[in-house]
C-alpha cells in the first residue's frame, strides 16, 4: 500500500501542479500563448516536445471559429455600413454637383441682366447703358445748340425780314411820294397846256 500511496501521490502533485491554460478569455494570441506554455514538455533524440490535450485543441479551435464568425459579423456589418456610407457620400456628391451647377448658375443670373430679350452680363450691361445715356446726353445737346443756332438764325432773318419791311415800306413811300410829285407835274404841265 504504501508502493501504491507512493506511485499514485507523485501523479497526484504531478496533476496538481499542471497549469490549466486560460481559455476562456482573452485574445486568440493570448490563448495560443497560454497553451503553450502550460503544455506539458518532453525531450527525444534532442528535441523539445510539447503536448497539448485535446480538449485543450477543441476549445481553442470552437474560441477560434467563434472569434472568426464575430470578426466576419463585423466585417459584413462594416461593409453594410461602408456600403451605405458609400451610397450617402455618392448622394450627397450628386446634391453637391446638383448645387454647385445651381450656385453657377445663380450667379451667372446674378451677374447678368436681359435688356431687350438679350442677356448681358452686368458689365456689358452697364458699358451698353452708359454709351446708351451718353449717345442721348451728345443727342440732347447737339439738338440744343441746333435749337439755339436755329431760333437765332430766326431772329436774325425776322430782324432782317423786319428791316427789309421798313425799308421797302420807306421806298414805297418815296416811291408813291414821287408818283404823287410826277402825276402833280404832270397834271400841271396838262393844265398849262390846257390853257
Amino acid at each position: 500500500m504504501i508502493l501504491a500511496l507512493c506511485l499514485v501521490i507523485p501523479s497526484f502533485l504531478q496533476a496538481q501542479f499542471y497549469r490549466q491554460p486560460v481559455l476562456d478569455k482573452g485574445s486568440i494570441d493570448s490563448q495560443i500563448t497560454s497553451l503553450i506554455n502550460n503544455s506539458s514538455q518532453y525531450e527525444y533524440n534532442s528535441i523539445l516536445y510539447k503536448g497539448i490535450k485535446v480538449d485543450h485543441l477543441t476549445i481553442l479551435k470552437t474560441n477560434i471559429n467563434d472569434t472568426l464568425k464575430t470578426l466576419s459579423k463585423k466585417l459584413l456589418a462594416s461593409q453594410q455600413t461602408l456600403n451605405k456610407k458609400n451610397a450617402i457620400i455618392d448622394s450627397l456628391n450628386r446634391e453637391l454637383g446638383n448645387t454647385s451647377e445651381l450656385y453657377i448658375n445663380t450667379s451667372k443670373e446674378k451677374n447678368s441682366l436681359k435688356f431687350l430679350g438679350i442677356t448681358f452680363s452686368k458689365t456689358a450691361y452697364n458699358s451698353l447703358l452708359w454709351t446708351i445715356i451718353s449717345g442721348l446726353i451728345f443727342l440732347l445737346v447737339t439738338v440744343a445748340l441746333l435749337y439755339k443756332r436755329n431760333n437765332d438764325i430766326n431772329m436774325q432773318t425776322r430782324q432782317d425780314l423786319e428791316d427789309l419791311k421798313k425799308e421797302y415800306e420807306a421806298h414805297r413811300k418815296r416811291v408813291l411820294e414821287r408818283e404823287e410829285k410826277l402825276a402833280r407835274q404832270h397834271l400841271d404841265e396838262l393844265n398849262k397846256y390846257k390853257r
